[in-house]
């Protein structure tokens, strides 16, 4: 047992610890989200025509995760993803 307490100390799955866990509300997290989706909806539209947009499930209890972008031709995907990989997103 203090060997499991050991490990997930702080984490995610640690519900005392993380100073994630339940800090938020069900609609502040969704509004956090929207607002993260149209943050990156209008930045990489500004690489030419986008498709889809796909934020996968988080398996985590904050946001953390993969967004997928589709573009119409591949140079325009490429230009995303070179000035995706030049900076962190939201300052991070």
């Amino acid at each position: 047992m203090a060997s499991h307490l050991a490990n997930i100390f702080g984490t995610e799955q640690d519900r005392v610890n993380c100073s994630f866990y339940y800090k938020l509300t069900e609609k502040e997290l969704q509004e956090g989200f929207d607002a993260v989706y149209e943050d990156l909806y209008c930045e990489l539209a500004k690489f030419g025509h986008l498709l889809e947009l796909h934020v996968c499930d988080n398996v985590g209890d904050h946001l953390i995760g993969n967004v997928y972008a589709r573009y119409e031709w591949e140079t325009e995907a490429q230009a995303a993803v070179d000035s995706c990989n030049e900076r962190w997103y939201a300052g991070m």
